[in-house]
């Protein structure tokens, strides 16, 4: 597959910062905040505090789901690939 697209919701956010886009395409990727197009292969819809726990490591994957707070939609092999696509450890600012 040369191109995969994620789409994420966080319906607890304003209209503005509802709609986020994971595109993946040609070995690259990228966070689109605009729709780039084309019907998504997954989807995510989550709450913001279960998304961010988790990605900064105090939930793990496992009890977002469990919780309810993170819902999955897609096929098996990319729902269950998506927890290890963010980096491994968080990056807050810039380097020192």
């Amino acid at each position: 597959v040369d191109r995969t697209l994620v789409a994420f919701e966080f319906p607890d956010e304003s209209p503005g910062n509802r709609y986020f886009w994971l595109l993946a395409e040609s070995g690259h990727a990228e966070v689109c905040y605009t729709d780039p197009g084309g019907e998504p292969d997954a989807r995510v819809v989550a709450e913001s505090e279960a998304f961010v726990r988790w990605h900064i490591g105090e939930w793990t994957w496992q009890r977002a789901i469990r919780s309810g707070a993170i819902k999955l939609r897609g096929p098996q092999r990319l729902t269950r690939a998506l927890p290890r696509w963010h980096a491994a450890e968080p990056v807050f600012g810039s380097p020192a």
